[in-house]
């Protein structure tokens, strides 16, 4: 008696579901098959993600400020059979530190009055929509810290 067992693909699955913004690495396609099928993405929003093998990744990473969540659809395709699923991902957001720090209209006369403005603290941030509180600190440079106010 030969006992044949049936290897179509019937399922498969993107993990995780939620990722980091700022990581190109989104996730792993795994199936209910012995070998990996063939994926390809049949739709997505914009042109981001593309798949080797069953990693999937992004040419540019999410930001949460830009999208909460990516909806795109997979298709795997594994001897002959067809499956097709839309599959949401989450993006986490991630809190990034600053990248610069500049002092705007930093110049003063020379004879003005104490406590006149010398300019104003603007910071670069990747999340848009962080506070930021700034202080004189103690190191090569302070010797004047007493001479400002924040």
């Amino acid at each position: 008696m030969v006992i044949w067992f049936s290897s179509n693909i019937t399922d498969f699955t993107l993990s995780p579901l939620i990722i980091d913004e700022g990581v190109d690495y989104v996730g792993t396609l795994t199936s209910d098959t012995t070998s990996i099928p063939f994926y390809s993405i049949v739709y997505q929003p914009i042109n981001n993600l593309y798949i080797s093998g069953n990693k999937v990744y992004s040419y540019n990473p999410f930001s949460y400020y830009l999208t909460k969540t990516y909806t795109i659809i997979i298709q795997a395709v594994y001897e002959g059979v067809v499956l097709t699923r839309q599959i949401t991902i989450k993006i986490n957001d991630v809190p990034q530190p600053p990248s610069d720090i500049n002092l705007t209209n930093n110049r003063i006369a020379e004879d003005a009055p104490l406590g006149s403005s010398v300019g104003y603290l603007e910071t670069t941030d990747p999340d848009q929509f962080d506070y930021f509180s700034y202080k004189l600190v103690e190191g090569p440079g302070s010797y004047d810290n007493t001479s400002f106010t924040i």
